[in-house]
């Protein structure tokens, strides 16, 4: 079910100055799906802050414990910004492995 919620996240519309907002949401959505395969107890929900940005918020077990962003369309970089304050920065989703 958790991947289906995420397949169906709407691409927003924005100025073509704030990037491409599919690219981005592309991410967003292959690290989610990449995260749910290597652990299940995982959920994840978009949220369309303002025009050029979205986040996701990340859930392990129901519980809060941060959000993950696109910070550079340029060069593929995620920023996971953790609960306990931690930043984490990836390129590829794999590199999220060690992470989780």
């Amino acid at each position: 079910m958790e991947k289906e919620k995420i397949q169906n996240w709407k691409t927003p519309k924005w100025h073509k100055d704030f990037g491409d907002p599919r690219k981005e949401l592309s991410l967003l959505k292959n690290l989610c799906l990449f995260i749910l395969k290597l652990n299940p107890y995982y959920s994840f929900e978009i949220e369309y802050i303002e025009e050029g940005y979205m986040a996701v918020n990340i859930y392990k077990e129901g519980k809060y414990i941060g959000e993950c962003q696109v910070v550079d369309q340029e060069i593929n970089k995620i920023g996971l910004f953790l609960e306990s304050g931690k930043e984490i920065y990836i390129f590829k989703k794999e590199d999220i492995k060690k992470h989780i």
